[in-house]
């Protein structure tokens, strides 16, 4: 079963610069703010109607920082586009961003033929940052 939508859990202090290179880097497949509960630290982002991603921003003490960007390191997203050339442009839109390569825009058929993605490291966390296409 698919899912709907997911959340991604970060420092406050880093809320506002991750939400800023996200909106960026996935500018090109048309992601943009849907909700926003400043009040809750918490913006929901997506093409249309429903956000289907959300980050939320948790306030924390230093030695809580520390751990969390430790696993944040570990996080890999992936979204979709619906051609090759939106994963060219979310990749120029990401290194734009401050984003660094960690695979241009190519096919992988060692993830399933007919696989075009594209990977960045994200500036903020340091974590895997894709943009994939089926078709």
């Amino acid at each position: 079963m698919p899912i709907d939508h997911t959340s991604v859990t970060v420092p406050l202090s880093k809320f506002d610069a991750f939400k800023t290179f996200m909106l960026a880097a996935l500018q090109p497949l048309g992601t943009r703010v849907l909700m926003d509960f400043s009040q809750y630290n918490s913006v929901g982002l997506g093409e249309s109607l429903l956000p289907y991603f959300w980050i939320q921003g948790l306030e924390l003490d230093d030695a809580g920082e520390a751990v969390a960007l430790k696993m944040l390191r570990k996080t890999h997203l992936a979204f979709t586009a619906d051609s090759p050339d939106q994963v060219l442009k979310f990749y120029e839109a990401a290194l734009k961003a401050g984003a660094t390569d960690n695979g241009g825009p190519d096919p992988r058929p060692q993830y399933g033929e007919k696989y075009y993605a594209a990977f960045v490291t994200e500036p903020i966390f340091g974590f895997n940052l894709e943009v994939v296409c089926r078709t």
